[in-house]
């Protein structure tokens, strides 16, 4: 890392994560350094992207590669992936990763669901993401270990009346990519009739 100092840029903001996302866009879209946003639910101190990259244009706005952390967890999925979405570029390369805890027992097919509040292949198209793994039924991280460690720790003390158990609960980390087709320029637009839009956007807002 320290060797790579003169090629890596590390830029800070406090603040709510949806507030960014939206500035930037704003800034992407427009050059207006605010759109409107406080800085978080707590204050009403605007966010401006005011830092000296910013200011000179020289900070980028999309990226190759989006990390949300478990932030699914706070703010929801949707609100999420809306905020973030259109800052990931429109490349095959590019990816956003999100992290999620639930409870076990659950197949995948349920979570992503439960994800986007409705069936995967509308919302992905709308969200312009969608589900890496859900779509090759195929991923690249193992959750063994956490399984095993959970077997291994439900052990009887001795003389103990009661075993240790551990959480219920399972870290799973999802990587969501543009669909496939999509113009390097931008997303291809959808049309819906009406009453289907009303249906699909009823059964997300129940």
């Amino acid at each position: 890392f320290r060797k790579n100092l003169s090629n890596i840029t590390l830029r800070f903001c406090v603040g709510d994560a949806l507030s960014i996302a939206h500035t930037l866009h704003q800034l992407r879209m427009t050059g207006a350094d605010r759109a409107g946003w406080y800085r978080n639910q707590y204050c009403v101190q605007p966010l401006i992207l005011n830092g000296p990259d910013y200011a000179a244009k020289k900070a980028p706005v999309d990226f190759d590669v989006i990390d949300t952390s478990n932030l699914c967890d706070y703010v929801g999925p949707l609100c999420l992936f809306a905020a973030t979405s259109r800052l990931l570029r429109s490349q095959p390369t590019s990816i956003l990763y999100a992290e999620v805890h639930l409870k076990r027992g659950r197949t995948y097919q349920e979570i992503i669901e439960d994800m986007l509040c409705g069936d995967v292949p509308t919302m992905s198209s709308f969200l312009g993401l969608f589900p890496l793994e859900f779509c090759t039924n195929t991923s690249s991280t193992s959750y063994l270990s956490e399984i095993l460690y959970d077997v291994l720790a439900e052990v009887r003390q001795p003389g103990a009346a009661s075993t240790i158990k551990t959480s219920d609960q399972i870290y799973l980390r999802t990587s969501w990519k543009r669909p496939p087709g999509s113009a390097p320029g931008g997303l291809q637009k959808m049309v819906f009739g009406p009453r289907e839009l009303a249906l699909v956007l009823h059964a997300v807002y129940k």
